[in-house]
């Protein structure tokens, strides 16, 4: 309860402050409305319970709901200058068991050709009723600073620091107190044709008080290239990252290549086609006693139609899975064919919608009696539509469902994030 009025407290004079500011410069913006967070799973599981003198198999349908809260909420943002060089906004919210809130400060500035930027954020998120839970309370902060000057007429050298950190009120297994500290130098080069290509080293090291094993020191390289021409356009990421826990046997150390490519080509005025590939290759340490070197691809190729303010697109998609050998696991390597469409819509101003769904069966390349072969669907929806210039409700959704040959195996997901805001 203290920790709730000390909240509401910190809001109101963040508030006051901003409202006291904006009486002599500077811009004020108030949204206030309501918020709705789901998640949910029912599973199937196999249970001994005692029948008279013998005991039977009973299967029973478990629902767990992880998530299933309303809000309310406010946020208060406040630009102090008319050139938008910095921006600060307060956020709380409150349901019926816990309280959050965040304060956030965006600020960017240039000198001739020079840019620096600067982030910080806070959040506290605490629970004044009901059982307490590990990980219910806690202080997380971060910090991030950038810097950009040219080396030429479109090439610029870029570097980077930030940090994060998070403190619980009790820690577990899964939710313990940490920091992390890293940073990036690399090249941008912008093109003529707002094509843009950039590459950066990365280093980023994790300290945990409570547990030296957890600690990592993470070194890697990243590059990204968006190219426009005549017919269409191409999207690439690659990213190769080296990790080392501090952890005996080089346990869970590893080399991991990620590539991402999407890349669109417009056949006539409506028609377009859409290929999309993401591959990851992830390699432990040959002494790691449990984790397993593995490959996984998935590839789409899609044709689509757009007019006016909606696209639709649809085609087959393919992944595979394979594993290294390793004498204590019984390998989980399947293929996954199946078969994608995805509908945007967008109005700017007015509405906007992007789902995708996604039907497909895996196949293991050896069944056990705990996995299975499955049929699944994945469906994902992002929704934003604007009643006015005040009013506005966006909606996330996304869930997933698999049907296996025995039902006692089928399970299903969920997760709904829905908020009605008005804006003052």
């Amino acid at each position: 309860m203290q920790a709730r009025l000390n909240a509401t407290h910190t809001l109101i004079l963040i508030t006051v402050l901003c409202l006291t500011l904006s009486a002599h410069s500077g811009d004020l913006t108030i949204n206030a409305g309501l918020g709705y967070d789901l998640l949910s799973q029912e599973y199937f599981l196999d249970n001994l319970v005692p029948s008279g003198a013998d005991s039977v198999l009973v299967e029973w349908s478990l629902t767990k709901d992880y998530l299933d809260d309303l809000k309310g909420q406010l946020w208060v943002k406040y630009r102090p200058f008319d050139d938008n060089r910095m921006e600060l906004r307060a956020g709380y919210d409150q349901t019926a068991e816990f309280l959050r809130l965040r304060l956030t400060g965006d600020f960017s500035k240039r000198w001739h050709d020079r840019k620096v930027q600067v982030v910080g954020r806070v959040e506290v998120k605490d629970r004044y009723r009901g059982q307490t839970e590990f990980g219910d309370s806690y202080l997380r902060a971060s910090a991030r600073s950038k810097f950009s000057a040219p080396l030429g007429s479109s090439t610029s050298i870029t570097m980077q620091l930030k940090g994060d950190g998070v403190r619980f009120q009790s820690v577990s297994t899964y939710n313990y107190n940490h920091f992390r500290i890293g940073g990036s130098i690399g090249l941008e080069k912008l093109f003529g044709d707002f094509s843009f290509a950039d590459f950066k080293l990365t280093v980023d090291q994790r300290k945990v008080p409570d547990s030296l094993a957890l600690d990592y020191l993470s070194l890697g390289a990243e590059a990204t290239c968006l190219a426009f021409y005549r017919l269409g356009e191409i999207d690439i990421w690659a990213g190769l990252t080296q990790k080392n826990y501090n952890q005996p046997e080089h346990k869970d150390d590893h080399h991991r290549l990620v590539f991402q490519a999407d890349h669109r080509i417009r056949i006539s005025d409506r028609w377009f086609s859409r290929q999309l590939i993401e591959t990851e290759l992830t390699l432990y340490h040959p002494d790691d006693p449990i984790n397993v070197s593995y490959s996984q691809t998935e590839l789409a190729l899609l044709g689509g139609i757009e007019s006016g303010p909606f696209s639709v697109a649809w085609g087959p998609v393919f992944e595979i899975l394979n594993e290294r050998d390793n004498e204590y696991t019984a390998g989980e390597d399947y293929t996954e064919p199946g078969a994608r469409v995805v509908f945007d819509y967008m109005a700017p101003g007015r509405l906007f919608v992007s789902t995708e769904s996604t039907t497909g069966r895996r196949n293991l390349t050896a069944e056990s009696e705990l996995q299975s072969d499955f049929t699944f669907e994945r469906l994902s929806l992002i929704g934003d539509l604007s009643f006015n210039s005040a009013l506005r409700l966006s909606l996330l959704f996304s869930g997933v469902w698999e049907w296996h040959e025995q039902s006692q195996e089928n399970s299903r997901l969920y997760l709904v994030s829905s908020n009605l805001t008005y804006e003052f």
